[in-house]
């Protein structure tokens, strides 16, 4: 079973995926940038579904920007997925190796793992 770390401090999304995706996926879900660090530090992750505004530690970017420097970003496809209206955060996405970024409405996030993970 493939096994998806997703970092989103949104409870009901985090209660979405785990009903519709848990069954088929083994899934990490972290609420903070720095929880979701500490995962990414100790473990690979077949794919990582990060929101841009996570509560306490670094940004869904951040954490992005920091695994690409250490070349993470190779060896685990990583999706950002966000409402923040920062006009930035698509070039940063690219330029560190993002395979899927979506600005989006909040419902539409969960559909990451349908629209792009699972037509890999």
């Amino acid at each position: 079973m493939k096994t998806i770390l997703i970092g989103e401090d949104e409870l009901r999304l985090n209660r979405f995926y785990q009903s519709a995706y848990g069954s088929r996926y083994n899934l990490v879900i972290r609420r903070d940038g720095n929880e979701v660090l500490a995962e990414l530090e100790k473990d690979d992750y077949d794919f990582v579904i990060l929101d841009n505004d996570l509560r306490d530690g670094p940004t869904g970017i951040e954490i992005i920007e920091r695994m690409h420097k250490i070349g993470k970003t190779n060896e685990m496809k990583f999706a950002l997925c966000t409402c923040n209206p920062d006009p930035t955060l698509e070039t940063r996405a690219e330029e560190n190796g993002v395979a899927y970024f979506s600005k989006c409405e909040i419902i539409k996030k969960p559909r990451i793992l349908t629209e792009y993970f699972e037509q890999q």
